[in-house]
């Protein structure tokens, strides 16, 4: 019946710590607290002791990744072509983030363009194709960055079709 406490703060720059929730301890000694949706943070378990039970502290780190929507102005090219890449860094983002499109060249993704982030965390870029026949999957990387609380994540991908 004793209470433990959960607070959280954001990874990043001039983040502030937030009440994440409690939960009480059952009779078996044990506790389940779910924790919310949310950016990368370290979450601090208190347990303010008992009879016969010293106060303790835990902290554990949340790894959640970056992600972005992306959209083709097109999938399907007859040679050569401009294709525009666009799309919105999920999450409380802002401007100036960094984003990375990448395209898969064998077993290994290889950048080919870079961009930065507008307002709300918007983004977009073109590519000219060269007209190779083939299949091209792309998809957006965000590596961490100090003012955007997530660990390096991706986007799903989208594939440019060239015939």
């Amino acid at each position: 019946g004793v209470p433990i406490a959960v607070t959280s703060k954001p990874t990043g720059r001039r983040s502030v710590p937030y009440v994440e929730g409690s939960t009480f301890v059952g009779a078996n000694g044990r506790f389940v607290i779910r924790l919310g949706a949310g950016p990368a943070r370290t979450a601090t378990l208190r347990f303010p002791g008992a009879v016969g039970g010293m106060p303790a502290e835990r902290s554990l780190k949340l790894a959640v990744p970056a992600s972005s929507t992306i959209e083709a102005s097109r999938l399907r090219l007859n040679g050569s072509g401009l294709v525009r890449f666009r799309g919105r860094v999920r999450g409380r983002a802002g401007r100036n983030l960094v984003v990375v499109l990448q395209g898969k060249e064998g077993r290994q993704w290889r950048t080919f363009a870079d961009t930065r982030t507008r307002k709300r965390g918007r983004w977009s870029v073109g590519y000219r194709f060269s007209g190779l026949t083939g299949s091209y999957p792309i998809r957006v990387r965000i590596r961490r960055q100090a003012n955007l609380p997530y660990v390096t994540g991706y986007s799903r991908r989208v594939t440019v079709h060239v015939r």
